[in-house]
């Protein structure tokens, strides 16, 4: 589409209404934060691990459960929006020590080269990370469920042609990712 202008945002908790009011085109979120209200569609799979400083002792062996939870720990969020790992973590009951709360999914692994913190971060950034920082990267020592990333526009707007044009480059895109 010629002309074409995207704009990308960090997620807030207000993302469902901004949808909702038209004030954006696509929300792309995990399957949870979506409306039921609105066409979705999935876009990826993501899986999640532990990364820290490639010098870290914990990464010499493996990361047990009652480590990983005494462990200083950076995690992303915006305000009162939380991320996945962060809600899915919540869901743990199990208290943490959070030592850095980062408002970038991009600056977490800056902040673990030389350092003892780790943090849980998606594999597919995780591996980039890991060309280009001092960190390593280890599983999660429990369950932990796969992330689904949806896209999802108003239902108003499902015959329109910019907006299928966009939701098939975006799911060209992402089926890329999958392979």
């Amino acid at each position: 589409a010629p002309d074409i202008r995207i704009e990308i945002f960090s997620p807030t908790v207000n993302a469902l209404s901004a949808l909702e009011h038209g004030e954006i085109d696509f929300l792309l979120t995990p399957e949870q934060f979506v409306s039921n209200e609105h066409p979705q569609l999935l876009l990826f799979e993501e899986k999640h691990v532990i990364v820290g400083c490639e010098t870290n002792p914990l990464f010499q062996d493996t990361i047990t459960e009652s480590v990983f939870f005494e462990q200083g720990q950076v995690i992303m969020g915006v305000g009162h929006a939380q991320a996945f790992a962060e809600r899915e973590m919540g869901e743990l009951n199990r208290k943490r020590r959070i030592d850095i709360v980062c408002s970038s999914f991009l600056a977490v692994p800056w902040m673990l080269p030389n350092t003892q913190r780790i943090a849980i971060m998606h594999e597919r950034l995780a591996k980039l990370m890991v060309k280009q920082l001092p960190l390593t990267m280890a599983p999660l020592p429990f369950e932990f469920p796969v992330m689904r990333e949806l896209v999802q526009y108003h239902s108003i707007k499902a015959d329109d042609g910019g907006i299928q044009w966009m939701l098939q480059a975006l799911l060209d895109q992402a089926a890329l990712l999958r392979q």
